[in-house]
């Protein structure tokens, strides 16, 4: 069998995380769109997770999908569809057992060779820091994806199902526009600053070619109050539904 292998080395801060992750995976192994773990070794100096192997990540497919034919949009379209439905399913199991995942992003959606999408990174893996998409919070200096999170997760270190959902409408965002970082119209984005300007209404615009089905999708996973963002049970109904249609959820005919 040929795995993917995740070490962590000498690096005693982030080992409870990198634990926290791993017994997080021993749970969540009962569902085709998340994350399989077949093993772990555990010594003094270092310790590794063994996952099956998957073919990329989504951003890396997103920033990758070539440009060509509406054939090819087409294509893209029906596929982002698949793998937004494949991480509502996720998602609806994670509520289930109690689990919130607190860093929902492209880069932590894997995609297998037979096109599945799979939640992953359940530790707040800190492979990925060094791309810049984390930040310290004021709060309690962990670092954070500030661009993904939801006000109070922001302002307050509150993390539950429903600020998932708000990251989920982020990952959406990226979808539509192919990967690109969130928040373009900012070039640096302090938590505070963000949490200033979500509050009084700011959201980021539709994206060029995005439908308004999609956008408002967005929206209502953007909404202010925790309790009124649509559920993962909700989205899967609506995502379902355009899964029917078989293509046009995500770009306008003709882009």
């Amino acid at each position: 069998m040929i795995v993917a292998v995740k070490i962590l080395k000498d690096d005693i801060e982030y080992r409870p995380t990198f634990d926290q992750e791993i017994q997080l995976l021993k749970k969540l192994q009962d569902h085709a769109n998340v994350i399989k773990l077949i093993g772990v070794i555990s010594e003094p100096s270092y310790c590794c997770t063994v996952t099956e192997l998957m073919r990329q990540d989504l951003l890396n497919y997103l920033q990758e999908w070539p440009e060509g034919s509406n054939d090819t949009v087409e294509q893209l379209d029906r596929s982002l569809v698949t793998f937004a439905l494949h991480v509502t399913r996720a998602m609806e199991y994670l509520k289930h057992q109690q689990v919130v995942h607190r860093d929902i992003a492209a880069r932590n959606i894997l995609i297998s060779f037979d096109d599945v999408a799979k939640i992953a990174d359940f530790g707040l893996s800190r492979d990925v820091y060094q791309k810049g998409q984390y930040q310290r919070h004021p709060t309690g200096g962990m670092l954070v994806p500030v661009r993904w999170m939801a006000p109070e997760a922001l302002s307050a270190g509150v993390y539950s199902h429903e600020s998932d959902i708000w990251s989920y409408g982020v990952l959406l965002w990226e979808m539509a526009t192919r990967g690109d970082t969130p928040y373009p119209e900012f070039r640096s984005l302090e938590p505070a600053f963000l949490v200033q300007k979500l509050t009084m209404g700011h959201r980021m615009s539709k994206p060029r070619h995005c439908t308004e089905d999609i956008y408002g999708l967005m929206r209502h996973c953007w909404n202010n109050n925790p309790e009124e963002r649509i559920s993962p049970s909700g989205l899967v109904n609506n995502i379902s539904r355009f899964e029917k249609f078989n293509k046009g959820m995500f770009f306008k005919a003709g882009q």
